[in-house]
């Protein structure tokens, strides 16, 4: 497919932490100009838990722009110089206090069209607690180890609500359940 869309300027208006947002001034298609407001953001993981026992390790956590506790994956950013693995593997021992016996990586996909930076998607297979959560100062996070039909309830009665968590889950769910009904 062929790009016909061209960037004239591009413009940082905040940058911090890690979110940062330019303007793009671009020459659409259509040969107009236009400006956009880009997110620029590192790449992240989604993380999900699958004990041995059948069992799904999720997290819910205060979200501050929300203004009350949500169910989801574990997730975070990926550092300057660490792959996406080992961003899965520090963020679901921090979140979670669990480790696994593998990660399996689902994919990854971009946020939007409006930001960059991939979601990388991991299912901690059989997960097991090491010790406790080491959160952040502004991480407000519980865990729960959950059922497959209370993992699949909580989607359908959209409890799991951000995009990543719910793609992350159902990609999970693809991976395991062929194992499972066996």
């Amino acid at each position: 497919m062929k790009n016909s869309w061209n960037i004239i300027q591009k413009q940082t208006v905040l940058d911090r932490n890690h979110v940062r947002v330019e303007e793009w001034t671009m020459k659409t298609h259509r040969g107009t100009e236009r400006t956009f407001d880009i997110g620029i953001f590192s790449d992240a993981v989604m993380v999900i838990g699958f004990t041995s026992d059948d069992r799904w390790i999720i997290i819910s956590q205060y979200l501050i722009a929300a203004q009350e506790h949500r169910f989801g994956t574990v997730a975070g950013f990926v550092e300057q110089g660490e792959n996406p693995i080992a961003a899965a593997q520090r963020e679901f021992l921090e979140e979670t206090g669990y480790d696994a016996k593998e990660y399996v990586f689902l994919g990854s996909t971009m946020r939007d069209k409006w930001e960059t930076g991939m979601f990388h998607f991991y299912l901690a297979k059989g997960a097991f607690q090491v010790g406790p959560q080491q959160l952040e100062e502004a991480e407000d996070i519980s865990v729960h180890v959950v059922e497959t039909n209370q993992l699949i309830e909580l989607l359908e009665t959209n409890q799991i609500h951000d995009v990543g968590s719910v793609a992350c889950t159902e990609k999970a769910l693809r991976n395991i359940l062929p194992v499972i009904k066996q």
